[in-house]
């Protein structure tokens, strides 16, 4: 994506420690939509198979959970990609101590109003 090629330099850098890279593998792409398939077909069968009455309210509710978890979706991606290039050192989000780039839970403004945005959009 463009976040990605933006900084590719100092994400270089920063994933150099790390095993796999910036590229997703095929667990992490199932993973990261089973949610929002288990809505899908949740939706399908309240519409198309069962032969009980739905209510447009419960269709609003499910649509809304689909968009929702994509805008999750992208509001982490948006924080990790923006949030690495960060001038300032990330702090863990529970202990708010300073942690190393990179590290699981560590956040920073510029991640944390990325994220914000991702999530909007």
């Amino acid at each position: 994506t463009l976040l990605t090629k933006i900084g590719r330099r100092v994400k270089e850098e920063c994933e150099a420690g790390h095993k796999q890279g910036s590229r997703r593998n095929w667990k992490q792409v199932v993973c990261n939509s089973c949610a929002a398939n288990v809505v899908c077909v949740t939706w399908i069968w309240l519409t198309q198979i069962s032969s009980q009455q739905v209510s447009s309210h419960a269709l609003d509710i499910l649509t809304l959970t689909f968009i929702a978890h994509y805008a999750c979706c992208t509001a982490d991606t948006w924080a990790g990609e923006v949030g690495m290039l960060s001038t300032s050192r990330p702090r863990h989000i529970l202990t708010f101590n300073q942690v190393p780039v990179g590290t699981n839970g560590g956040v920073t403004l510029v991640g944390f109003v990325a994220s914000a945005m991702g999530g909007f959009f």
